[in-house]
């Protein structure tokens, strides 16, 4: 346990990395993520991370995650929309 909860990774492939208790694959769906308490996005802005954080992942959240952006991937319209 990393940060003293459960931690989920996502990349690529859905391969481990050390400091993570479980990892998925980019192309999850937004229930697989929707009962997040935390989120941090690190992602860098390419063509295949463009749109990751949509509205259609906000709406989905059962509860309101807190969501840090030190990434390049959430467009600044959707975030602005969900506050």
């Amino acid at each position: 346990m990393l940060f003293g909860m459960k931690t989920i990774g996502i990349n690529t492939s859905g391969h481990t990395v050390p400091g993570f208790d479980h990892f998925l694959p980019t192309q999850i769906s937004s229930k697989q993520i929707q009962s997040a308490k935390f989120i941090v996005n690190t992602m860098p802005f390419t063509s295949k991370t463009s749109r990751y954080f949509s509205q259609d992942v906000f709406t989905a959240f059962t509860s309101q995650p807190i969501f840090i952006n030190v990434g390049r991937v959430a467009g600044a319209q959707v975030l602005i929309r969900m506050l």
